[in-house]
């Protein structure tokens, strides 16, 4: 998928689908009513988000206990988009990580080689130092 293919994505995700992103197991699996409705983002009213809800999800009664609940679950076409969408975002996380493991490596390359450096040019000087003293006591004989 080109990168601005990706972007387009990124930019058209909606509130609402943020949620069934945090949540996708529990949408999938099928989740209580009022569980959902905990989820709503502040900026909407519950009424626009039950119904955005609703476009995404199946909202059946199930019989638990003797209790009767509601509960949203996604509907079958759109579990592979959003599938397709928490397996772009868990590449992208491991090519962050990636690029962080190889900036770290290259940081501490680059420190090796800097210690290399000055630890040589102190040897040459420690060489030139023992070369100087070695002259004197050669020109004093």
């Amino acid at each position: 998928m080109t990168q601005a293919k990706k972007d387009i994505i990124k930019a058209s995700i909606s509130p609402v689908d943020d949620v069934i992103i945090c949540y996708f197991k529990s949408f999938r699996d099928g989740v209580t009513c009022n569980i959902v409705e905990g989820w709503k983002p502040q900026e909407m009213k519950l009424k626009n988000y039950q119904l955005a809800i609703k476009n995404i999800c199946v909202r059946t009664q199930k019989q638990t206990d003797g209790e009767s609940k509601f509960i949203y679950r996604l509907k079958e076409e759109v579990i592979s988009i959003y599938e397709s969408i928490l397996d772009e975002e868990a590449d992208e996380i491991k090519e962050q990580v990636e690029q962080e493991i190889d900036f770290k490596t290259l940081m501490a390359i680059w420190q090796w080689q800097h210690l290399n450096i000055e630890y040589n040019a102190l040897n040459a000087l420690n060489v030139l130092d023992a070369l100087v003293h070695f002259t004197l006591i050669l020109h004093d004989f």
